[in-house]
């Protein structure tokens, strides 16, 4: 048996809107990221979806209750599904940390960004909880493609697009 994989990044919090580094910590979704939670509802409600798995922090967990729960669906919460941490990073605005961490490779744009020099995780180590992660599942499921979705893991926007680069 084959099984799909879809990715989503939850909705929008007070801190997005801000363009502030949320890293791992625990901030909800503001009005406008329940509206969009609501119309991600609108758009997986076509989809054959078996399961769902998303982080355990607060915004991805609204984000996914919102998306499923006319599915019928119970999400499942990993920590493994968590944000890089990026440290010191964690609630500045991208503009003051632009400013006090120049370093071309904090970044988050850029591949080979690290955050462990300011006490928080690289990329290799967000990669390593997610694959293990899709590991279980697939063993758990089946197979996993990346086309054509039926379990959904419902995430951050980095370590989401690490995921992606990653296959």
């Amino acid at each position: 048996m084959k099984l799909y994989l879809a990715l989503s990044r939850h909705t929008q919090t007070v801190w997005n809107a801000q363009r502030r580094y949320t890293g791992q910590r625990d901030i909800p979704l503001n009005e406008i990221g329940r509206q969009q939670a609501r119309e991600l509802s609108r758009k997986l409600a076509h989809l054959p979806l078996s399961h769902v798995y998303c982080s355990d922090l607060i915004r991805t967990h609204e984000t996914t209750r919102l998306a499923v729960e006319s599915c019928g669906i119970v999400p499942i919460a990993d920590p493994r599904l968590r944000e890089v941490d990026v440290g010191q990073m964690t609630g500045l605005t991208k503009t003051a940390s632009a400013e006090q961490f120049s370093d071309p490779l904090l970044k988050t744009r850029n591949p080979d960004f690290d955050f462990r020099s300011i006490g928080g995780e690289s990329a290799q180590q967000v990669l390593d909880r997610h694959i293990s992660l899709l590991k279980e599942i697939a063993q758990r499921h089946g197979s996993i493609i990346t086309s054509g979705p039926h379990i959904l893991l419902v995430g951050h926007g980095t370590s989401m697009r690490l995921l992606i680069q990653y296959f």
